[in-house]
């Protein structure tokens, strides 16, 4: 029996995990998905300071408060940099983190900083047009569910700072999503799996799109369980 916590992706919350975490419960794990500060039932709570730092504060909070050890951490997509984050804060708290399609940050470095700049232009022209100046809205092609929210734009431009540089005791792998679109907006998960194989994290291939609790949710539970 394992202890899960899971960091959700952009625009989304703990809501998109809920059928993934009955199915880990099944097999008798322990399972959170906490909705960060912005997105989900906490959309109303969403403004133009929320960032990076309070992401991972939701989730170290969840930890704490929750008085959870021995965590199997799992980071998608944008949760991959949160993840990052809560590691370095309570490393004593996590054994494993696995990285789902998600984004890998270098010590100092913004989720912003994965993207070529014409994406950013791109994005930060929807910000202007249709996110009120701060938020990077869902757009409307890419919307998979009614329940995603526009998300607020200071968590992307939020540089990861990380204190613990040597975290020897914490197994860490990278699940990659091997038939997620070309799509640019994927750019910086193509370049977070060659981070990955760089800093010889163990990858798993999954075939699988970029939103498998979604769009399969039985096929990542299950892959999951194999691995933990």
């Amino acid at each position: 029996m394992k202890t899960i916590v899971i960091c959700h992706g952009m625009s989304s919350g703990g809501w998109a995990w809920q059928e993934v975490k009955s199915l880990l419960e099944k097999e008798g794990h322990i399972v959170y998905a906490p909705t960060m500060t912005g997105c989900g039932e906490r959309a109303h709570l969403a403004n133009k300071d929320v960032d990076l730092n309070l992401a991972i504060e939701d989730i170290v909070n969840v930890i704490k408060y929750e008085n959870l050890q021995h965590v199997v951490l799992i980071g998608h997509s944008f949760g991959g940099a949160v993840a990052s984050g809560v590691v370095d804060q309570i490393p004593n708290l996590i054994d494993e983190v696995i990285y789902l399609d998600a984004m890998l940050l270098n010590d100092g470095e913004a989720v912003v900083d994965l993207f070529p700049e014409e994406i950013l232009n791109f994005l930060q022209r929807l910000i202007d047009t249709k996110g009120d100046g701060w938020k990077l809205p869902v757009v409307q092609e890419d919307r998979y569910d009614s329940r995603q929210t526009d998300h607020p734009y200071k968590c992307f431009i939020t540089p990861l700072y990380l204190k613990n540089k040597e975290l020897h005791n914490i197994k860490t792998s990278y699940i990659n999503c091997t038939e997620k679109d070309r799509n640019p907006f994927y750019y910086g998960i193509f370049q977070s799996v060659e981070r990955a194989k760089e800093r010889g994290m163990t990858i798993h291939n999954l075939k699988a799109g970029h939103i498998p609790n979604i769009e399969n949710p039985s096929l990542i539970a299950q892959f999951l369980i194999g691995l933990i």
